[in-house]
C-alpha cells in the first residue's frame, strides 16, 4: 500500500476485468423447506507423483443449495489414504461448524 509497483497495478486491473466480466455469474438458491446442513468430502490420495501430496475437497449444502466448496492439494504428505481422508474430513468439519 505504501509503495505500489507496476505489477501491483496490473494485478488490480486484472481483478477489475474479472469482476466486470462476471457480474451476472452467481449461485441459484431455491427455496427449500429443509434447512439442514450437509457436507461431502473426498480425497485423491497422491494425485501428483512429483510431490506425493493428495488433492482434497468438500462441498457444503444448505437445504439442497450449494453454499460453499473447496478443492486444493493438502499441505502435508499423507502416509496412507486413510490419513488423507481424515485430514480432508477435519477440514470439512471445521467449515461446517463455522457455518453453523
Amino acid at each position: 500500500m505504501q509503495s505500489p509497483t507496476i505489477s501491483h497495478w496490473s494485478a488490480v486491473k486484472r481483478i477489475l476485468r474479472y469482476l466486470k466480466g462476471s457480474l451476472h455469474d452467481g449461485l441459484f438458491l431455491r427455496p427449500m423447506s429443509d434447512s439442514s446442513l450437509i457436507a461431502f468430502s473426498d480425497v485423491g490420495w497422491i494425485s501428483n507423483l512429483d510431490d506425493s501430496r493428495s488433492q482434497h475437497g468438500f462441498a457444503l449444502f444448505y437445504g439442497g443449495n450449494l453454499i460453499s466448496w473447496f478443492s486444493r492439494k493438502q499441505k502435508v504428505v499423507a502416509r496412507s489414504r486413510t490419513e488423507a481422508e481424515y485430514r480432508a474430513l477435519a477440514l470439512a468439519t471445521t467449515k461446517l461448524i463455522w457455518v453453523q
